[in-house]
C-alpha cells in the first residue's frame, strides 16, 4: 500500500479542507520529499498565503510548544516521530527554500510554465499580466480595428445580425456587450456549435395577411374579444416576442383550453397555432442569425486583440492557461520538468470545484503522471 493514497476531500466552506491539505504538505515533507517537487495550488492569493502561513506557523508553534508539537504529530502518520528537532529542522529548511515551495495560485504556477516556454507557446518574451483598466483598453481599440477592416456594407450587414431586429440600440454599445457577454464563449466553444439552433420556414406574406384577417374577424364576445383584440395589435405590430407572453396566444401555446374561463375554440386555436408557428419561426431565425453573426464578429475581434495583446506584450491569466492548456496537449512531461528545475511528485489542489475547463486541461497531463507514478 501507498504512504501517500490518493485522496479526495469532499466537504462544506469552513469544514477544514485547507487543514487538511497544510496537512498532507507536512506529512510529505516529514517524509523527506523536498519541497520543489510537492505543488499545492488554489485560486486566490489571499488562500494561497493562508496555506503557506499555516504550514509555516505550525511547524513554528510546534518547535517552541510540547503542547502544539504533539498535536502536529497526531496529524502527521508515517516515518519516525515528529520531534522538536525535526519541527526545527523543517522549519529552517523551509524558511532557507522558500524560493523552491511551490505554493501558490494555479494562474502563477502557468505563468512559471508559460515564461519557461516561451518561444514554444508562440507569447511575447518579457509578457506580463494586464490590469482591468488597460484590458478594456484594448478590447475597445480592438472593435475600433474591427471596423476600421470592413466595408460600409459588410459593417452594416453585421450589425443587422446583431441587433436581432432592435435598431434603436448603439453600435458601440452592442459591439462592447457583444463582446463582454459572448468571447468567452467563442473561446470555448467549437465552431459547429454555433450553427446548431434549428430554422423554420415562417408564413409568406400573403400566408401572414389572411391569417391575420381571420384572426381580425372572428366572432368572438366577452374576453374573448378582448384578448383576441390585444393580439391581433400585436401580431400587427410584428411584435412577436410580446404576442407569445400573454393573452389568448399564451394560452393555446401551453395547451391550455380555456381564457378567461372562456372556452377556445379548436378553429380559433387553429388560427393561433399557426400564427404562434410564423412567431417561432422568425424569433429562432433572429436568433440563430445574431449567433452566426456573433461568432462572424468575435472572430475578427480576436484577431485583432491577439495582435494588439502581443505588440503591447501584455496577457491575462486566461491567456496563459489557454497557452498552457495548448503546451500540455503536445509537449512532454519529462521537458516540463526539465525547464521548471523539478519533477512534481505530488500535487495538492484545494477548492477544485472551481477549477475551469481550461485549468483542468492544462493541468491533468501533470496529474496522470503524478496518478500513474503512484
Amino acid at each position: 500500500m501507498s504512504l501517500f493514497p490518493h485522496t479526495i476531500t469532499r466537504a462544506s466552506a469552513g469544514s477544514g479542507k485547507t487543514f487538511a491539505l497544510s496537512n498532507r504538505y507536512l506529512v510529505l515533507a516529514h517524509s523527506g520529499e523536498p519541497p520543489e517537487r510537492i505543488l499545492a495550488t488554489t485560486f486566490a492569493r489571499k488562500a494561497a498565503g493562508e496555506i503557506l502561513d499555516r504550514i509555516l506557523i505550525r511547524l513554528a508553534e510546534a518547535a517552541s510548544d510540547e503542547d502544539k508539537r504533539q498535536e502536529l504529530a497526531g496529524f502527521i502518520s508515517g516515518g519516525e516521530s515528529l520531534t522538536t528537532s525535526r519541527c526545527r529542522q523543517l522549519l529552517r529548511h523551509f524558511a532557507s527554500h522558500l524560493h523552491l515551495l511551490r505554493v501558490g495560485t494555479i494562474d502563477s504556477f502557468f505563468a512559471q510554465v508559460a515564461r519557461s516556454f516561451a518561444l514554444e507557446l508562440g507569447v511575447p518574451l518579457a509578457w506580463r499580466i494586464a490590469d482591468t483598466v488597460e484590458d478594456e483598453t484594448l478590447r475597445d481599440e480592438a472593435i475600433e480595428a474591427v471596423l476600421a477592416a470592413h466595408d460600409e456594407q459588410d459593417l452594416l450587414r453585421l450589425v443587422n445580425l446583431l441587433t436581432k431586429g432592435d435598431a434603436q440600440r448603439r453600435i458601440s454599445g452592442l459591439l462592447r456587450d457583444t463582446v463582454g457577454d459572448l468571447y468567452q464563449v467563442y473561446l470555448d466553444a467549437a465552431p459547429e456549435a454555433w450553427e446548431r439552433l434549428p430554422r423554420y420556414q415562417p408564413l409568406s406574406d400573403d400566408d401572414l395577411t389572411q391569417a391575420l384577417e381571420e384572426l381580425r374577424e372572428l366572432p368572438l364576445e366577452g374576453a374573448l374579444k378582448s384578448g383576441r383584440d390585444q393580439d391581433y395589435d400585436l401580431a400587427l405590430r410584428r411584435d412577436w416576442k410580446e404576442l407569445l407572453k400573454k393573452g389568448i396566444t399564451k394560452c393555446v401555446l401551453n395547451e391550455q383550453a380555456t381564457y378567461k374561463r372562456k372556452a377556445i375554440e379548436p378553429h380559433v386555436q387553429a388560427i393561433y397555432q399557426r400564427l404562434i408557428d410564423h412567431a417561432k419561426a422568425v424569433l429562432l431565425g433572429r436568433t440563430a442569425n445574431f449567433t452566426l453573426g456573433a461568432r462572424e464578429f468575435l472572430a475578427h475581434f480576436d484577431e485583432q486583440y491577439r495582435r494588439l495583446k502581443h505588440q503591447r506584450r501584455a496577457m491575462l491569466f486566461d491567456d496563459v492557461t489557454r497557452a498552457v492548456m495548448r503546451l500540455a496537449e503536445v509537449s512532454d512531461a519529462e521537458e516540463m520538468a526539465f525547464r521548471m528545475d523539478a519533477q512534481i511528485d505530488h500535487l495538492l489542489l484545494d477548492e477544485f470545484q472551481d477549477t475551469s475547463p481550461a485549468q483542468w486541461t492544462a493541468i491533468r497531463p501533470l496529474a496522470e503522471r503524478v496518478v500513474n507514478g503512484s
